[in-house]
């Protein structure tokens, strides 16, 4: 018969259905398919699945070193398409496989799709293969992971004993801010008020700086890195007599930049230059 072939059998019939077992193994690295002793399993179970999911439990003999051999009450299964799911214990571990339409019980000859051999006395069939996984490395594998050839990379550094984040290019544990902070952050100005102090001062960049009402105020940039666009902004209160304002030379102005007697300005210098509003 055809060993590739789903078997379509007659309803009514009592036959074999044999089910040779495998297993996936990886090997020098590589995932092979091998035949599955079945005496290497404990408690193996064999269930017939129909298209509603409902498993029936089948007796089954043992045939050579990895089949298993399923005797069918032809009076005891209806119609229609079965999957077959096998399951067990193997050193210790829990192992399954199931494959889906695996055979069918059809009701009439002309719908039946292969020739029965001889079992035991008994039409018998084989189902495709039924493949357990099982990942643990056989000869030529390696135990330990000093041995393994192909170590796990971070950041083009391979993994080996304790690394910490710096050598790993990783950023350190720290408490950083999380995105509802940076949201919040990028629209809001953090707000520095010096009151009548700090006449002479170096402005820090993105902080909003407040001055009252100030005779002098002589104001410094410090130098940035030129890859960030930096804004320096700060607001001061011109009294009676105006406050005498002072900027680095290389500060260029749009417009006024004269503070006058009983006003409040606010000025902003972005890329050296300068605008400045009083009310």
């Amino acid at each position: 018969m055809d060993m590739n072939k789903k078997p379509a059998i007659v309803r009514g019939n009592d036959f074999v259905l044999g089910i040779p077992l495998f297993k996936k193994v990886l090997r020098d690295g590589e995932m092979v398919v091998e035949p599955f002793p079945v005496s290497e399993a404990e408690d193996l179970k064999v269930y017939f699945v129909d298209y509603l999911n409902v498993k029936r439990e089948q007796p089954y003999t043992r045939s050579g070193d990895n089949m298993l051999m399923v005797s069918v009450d032809g009076d005891q299964i209806r119609s229609g398409s079965y999957g077959i799911e096998i399951s067990g214990m193997k050193d210790g571990r829990n192992i399954r496989s199931r494959e889906n339409a695996q055979f069918s019980i059809v009701e009439s000859n002309d719908r039946s799709n292969v020739t029965p051999y001889v079992y035991e006395g008994s039409d018998a069939y084989n189902i495709d293969q039924q493949v357990f996984v099982d990942f643990r490395p056989s000869s030529g594998g390696v135990s330990s992971y000093d041995d393994l050839t192909d170590k796990p990379k971070i950041n083009n550094v391979t993994i080996s004993g304790n690394m910490d984040s710096e050598i790993l290019g990783l950023q350190p544990s720290g408490d950083y801010a999380d995105k509802k902070d940076l949201t919040e952050k990028a629209n809001r100005v953090t707000v520095q008020r010096h009151g009548t102090s700090d006449t002479t001062f170096t402005l820090t960049p993105n902080v909003f700086h407040i001055w009252d009402e100030v005779k002098v105020l002589s104001l410094s940039l410090p130098d940035g890195d030129g890859k960030i666009m930096d804004e320096y902004m700060f607001e001061f209160t011109s009294g009676a007599s105006a406050t005498v304002l002072t900027l680095p030379d290389d500060v260029r102005w749009i417009g006024e930049n004269t503070p006058e007697s009983g006003r409040t300005y606010q000025v902003s210098i972005v890329n050296r230059i300068a605008v400045m509003g009083g009310a």
